[in-house]
């Protein structure tokens, strides 16, 4: 239901710090899946994307409002830690 909620919504952008990196199984099949932790909401990422951030970087994150999946990332300018 939350899929078809984002149909009609438009893209929103959270920015802030990344409070934590994780990584947790899915499945056994799909292997493990990347976590990040940015304004008390929980982001799922690509390994790529988890390695190239730290905890306390400034980040911007362009996702879907109801179901949160991630459009992009990126770092946000003038981040004294990038």
């Amino acid at each position: 239901i939350a899929a078809l909620r984002d149909l009609r919504s438009e893209p929103v952008v959270t920015e802030g710090e990344v409070d934590r990196i994780w990584k947790k199984s899915k499945l056994l099949i799909f292997g493990r899946q990347d976590y990040l932790l940015v304004q008390k909401q929980v982001f799922e990422v690509g390994p790529i994307t988890a390695t190239e951030l730290s905890v306390g970087q400034t980040v911007s994150i362009q996702h879907w409002p109801r179901t949160m999946r991630v459009i992009s990332v990126g770092r946000v300018r003038g981040d004294q830690t990038s």
